[in-house]
């Protein structure tokens, strides 16, 4: 598989704004996860490297932390797998290309502006898709909690939609207006 000079940058790049991103949280007690500004940048990574580095991103990103490097919001470690987060580190890798294609393919029959904010709300629909569930599995059936999947879908996605809708909204204006810039030095 070969890579451009541009995503042999930007795709480590995002890898980073996601670690970054990690680190800039808020903690709740009583929350298995984080107020974290990580989604933000999964979006762009979809929007602005397109799938294939839009995956790597955020690929490279969990392997980082899968090898003991302590880039989770939590820790590192494989042993982070059985983390009730981790399941959302998995929507990170599945979410930034499913972003790519669908905002490729709503362009073309939408504003721009539409195109990137729904593909970003399907992102985030999908990390909170494979989050939740995994969330609920790992609270009830390795770390033994008794939780009932409302619970989890409240403290998994509800709590953190509001914040979440933000950083859709930001990262399409962010986008739109790097996109705009972009394609005026191109001609």
């Amino acid at each position: 598989m070969k890579f451009t000079a541009r995503q042999m940058v930007l795709i480590p790049l995002f890898t980073a704004l996601t670690i970054i991103g990690s680190f800039l949280r808020l903690e709740i007690p009583g929350y298995p996860a984080p107020f974290t500004l990580q989604i933000f940048f999964v979006i762009l990574s979809g929007l602005l490297l397109g799938k294939k580095g839009g995956f790597f991103s955020q690929a490279l990103y969990v392997i980082i932390g899968l090898l003991g490097i302590p880039v989770f919001s939590r820790g590192a470690g494989i042993g982070y797998v059985f983390n009730p987060s981790f399941g959302f580190l998995i929507g990170f890798v599945l979410a930034s290309p499913a972003i790519a294609v669908l905002y490729c393919r709503l362009k073309k029959f939408t504003k721009e502006m539409s195109a990137l904010f729904l593909s970003s709300l399907v992102g985030i629909l999908i990390i909170y898709g494979i989050g939740v569930p995994y969330m609920y599995i790992i609270l009830n059936s390795v770390l033994q909690n008794n939780m009932t999947f409302i619970q989890a879908l409240w403290s998994g996605c509800l709590i953190f939609l509001p914040f979440d809708l933000l950083k859709v909204t930001a990262a399409s204006i962010v986008c739109h207006r790097i996109l705009l810039r972009t394609s005026k030095v191109k001609g």
